[in-house]
């Protein structure tokens, strides 16, 4: 009985140690200051619609750039037909060498330099021309380039020419014939009233020959009555026409 009280008395073994929980330290007020504050975290929509806004103003900046890139290539090449068009009328190498100079990858480059050495040849044959003066020359030139430019040219070249030869003859056909080979001639208005004054003249000139044709008759006759050329033979002839000749010996 003894040994069961001793045993029943005897003090419960202590748990192992892994068994034992053991409470954590409570954090010190300088623990706490040392903790670092959570980090506030942006909202991931903000963002989003930043990156958004980004690209569309990037994709606008490039549809501009593209759109002026464009729109300078299509001014370029408008201007490069414009001025081709243009060349259609120039007759001055100078305006193809600058169409050239403008446009020096010109589609239509070829056909402005076979067109500006056609030119050149106009424009040194034209001055040939003009250092000549002959009018085969001013019409072989015509009839070879037949260049409605060149042509007007050439006519105003021969008015020209036609109108200084009618004023050299010096006589009422000079304009006449001025007149009718150029009834729309630059001198036309000129060659009238040269004509008109040429007219005059000659027909005082004509009435004046007439008068002296008058005068020399009438001495002739005077000398022809008074001279009695079986006497004085032939010195009654002296200062005396032909037919003042016949005349006197006819009376006589």
């Amino acid at each position: 009985m003894n040994a069961s009280a001793s045993t029943s008395a005897s003090p419960t073994p202590p748990p192992p140690p892994s068994q034992t929980s053991t409470p954590p330290p409570a954090p010190t007020p300088e623990a706490a200051d040392e903790t670092p504050a959570p980090t506030p975290q942006k909202p991931r929509k903000r963002r989003t619609g930043m990156w958004i806004a980004l690209t569309v103003l990037l994709l606008l900046a490039a549809a501009v750039l593209v759109a002026g890139f464009v729109y300078q290539r299509q001014k370029v090449a408008n201007g490069e037909e414009r001025a081709y068009a243009a060349l259609e009328l120039s007759i001055s190498s100078d305006d193809y060498q600058e169409f050239l100079r403008l446009y020096p990858k010109s589609e239509h480059r070829a056909e402005v330099e076979r067109r500006m050495r056609e030119v050149q040849n106009m424009e040194r044959d034209w001055a040939r021309v003009l250092q000549s003066d002959s009018r085969d020359a001013i019409v072989d030139f015509k009839n070879m380039y037949n260049h409605p430019y060149y042509e007007k040219l050439c006519d105003a070249r021969l008015d020209s020419l036609d109108w200084v030869d009618a004023q050299a003859m010096d006589t009422p056909e000079g304009p006449r014939l001025y007149m009718a080979k150029h009834p729309e001639g630059r001198y036309y208005g000129d060659a009238t009233r040269l004509l008109a004054t040429l007219s005059e003249r000659d027909a005082k000139q004509d009435s004046i020959d007439a008068a002296a044709v008058a005068a020399q008759l009438a001495r002739e006759d005077s000398i022809a009555t008074s001279l009695d050329y079986s006497v004085y033979g032939d010195t009654v002839f002296d200062g005396l026409s032909d037919e003042a000749k016949k005349y006197i010996k006819k009376r006589q």
